[in-house]
């Protein structure tokens, strides 16, 4: 692939890092699969590099104009916008082919590639090809500090006496802060690990960011991922892959409306729930294992694919 980049064009904010392989158009991507031409003429592709709080592009200043070919050509620009979605996408970077995490759905894009959120804990399952069984009973689990308000209202839907009077299993912690950066066999991704193994349904609540890297490990276990968020988002692969499997509250509830809703995913039959559970891992392997193998060689085949 050709790509004119930008000289402005800001790098990615973990490529000098653990996670430096994690992104599409990375350094080690770019090396590997791109050929930078400094004749725009030349280019499939024009590279703007991600944008982030701290970059000289100011998000929500900025209609695309300081990039010299932007204008008659903002559908071969692509662009990677830093974090978990969630953030008001600014409408000159919806024209662009857009590379984020959990971008909102209330959004209209021209191309929109949703990449994974990551942590120690997922790339290390990106690369094991355990099998796990199912649990015979249905129950939820889940691990995360209270870092949003959807999670406080999470915490006490669990303490509904409606849940405790149907006999929902469920087991809920509360930690100080998010572990995602520590060693993949650490205390805190063991635990989690305990959990996934016990109960067949993953409490996903949106924290700081609105997508979670819970989602694709609840996957790897071959576990339901539960997602409780405000917003609805987009996952990983939504276009290529059906992620129907998942279970959804979305929306501003009381804790008594969405412990409702949590009984009513309860009370789905263990024989579905079995059936979500591969539909889970067989994602997991298709997509994300697919995509930290290359992401970049993943995106340009999405890239082709959607063209």
């Amino acid at each position: 692939m050709k790509l004119y980049r930008y000289s402005q064009a800001s790098p990615h904010n973990i490529d000098d890092g653990p996670y430096r392989n994690c992104v599409p158009l990375g350094i080690d991507g770019l090396e590997k699969h791109c050929t930078i031409v400094n004749d725009p003429e030349e280019a499939d592709y024009f590279h703007i590099g991600q944008i982030r709080e701290d970059s000289t592009v100011k998000l929500y200043q900025s209609d695309g104009s300081e990039f010299e070919y932007f204008k008659g050509n903002e559908h071969r620009h692509i662009v990677d916008m830093e974090g978990e979605g969630g953030w008001d996408i600014p409408e000159w970077m919806r024209k662009c082919i857009l590379t984020t995490m959990g971008p909102l759905k209330k959004y209209k894009y021209y191309k929109l590639f949703t990449r994974p959120c990551f942590s120690s804990l997922m790339i290390d399952c990106s690369k094991d090809d355990r099998q796990f069984d199912f649990p015979a009973k249905p129950g939820f689990g889940f691990r995360g500090c209270l870092n949003h308000p959807t999670r406080e209202i999470l915490f006490k839907a669990l303490k509904e006496p409606d849940l405790d009077t149907k006999r929902i299993r469920r087991e809920a912690y509360m930690t100080p802060g998010w572990y995602g950066p520590a060693p993949s066999r650490s205390e805190p991704h063991l635990i989690f690990e305990e959990l996934m193994l016990k109960h067949p349904l993953s409490l996903c609540p949106r924290g700081a960011g609105i997508a979670s890297t819970r989602v694709i490990e609840t996957c790897f276990y071959g576990r339901i991922p539960v997602i409780v968020s405000d917003e609805d988002f987009y996952q990983v692969g939504e276009d290529i892959y059906d992620t129907s499997f998942m279970f959804k509250i979305i929306g501003n509830l009381t804790p008594k409306d969405m412990a409702n809703q949590l009984i009513s995913i309860y009370n789905t039959n263990i024989g579905e729930l079995k059936d979500r559970g591969d539909a889970a891992k067989q994602y997991f392997n298709k997509v994300i294992k697919k995509y930290f193998d290359d992401p970049t060689l993943f995106f340009i085949n999405w890239l082709k694919n959607n063209d």
